[in-house]
């Protein structure tokens, strides 16, 4: 359900819609974004914590996050300072 929903955000019309709604929207997608940044936060944690990036031969979260999830290594190392 959420990436059918970000898919109809991201190719829908933003000019279409009213000042308000892209305000609404943007408040929403600032709050989902927190949400998701709490659960990466916490399963990374534990990902890292157990090191189970090592089951798959990488070094540190960090490196599995690059080599497993295609994310830029600034990614990486943003989503891995969060834990």
């Amino acid at each position: 359900m959420v990436h059918a929903a970000l898919g109809y955000l991201a190719t829908a019309d933003a000019t279409t819609m009213t000042a308000v709604e892209r305000a609404r929207c943007l408040r929403e997608l600032e709050q989902a974004d927190a949400v998701a940044t709490a659960a990466r936060t916490s399963v990374l944690g534990s990902f890292a914590a157990g090191q189970d990036y090592a089951e798959d031969g990488d070094y540190s979260p960090c490196s599995w996050l690059i080599h497993r999830t295609q994310v830029t290594k600034g990614t990486a190392a943003d989503h891995t300072g969060w834990v």
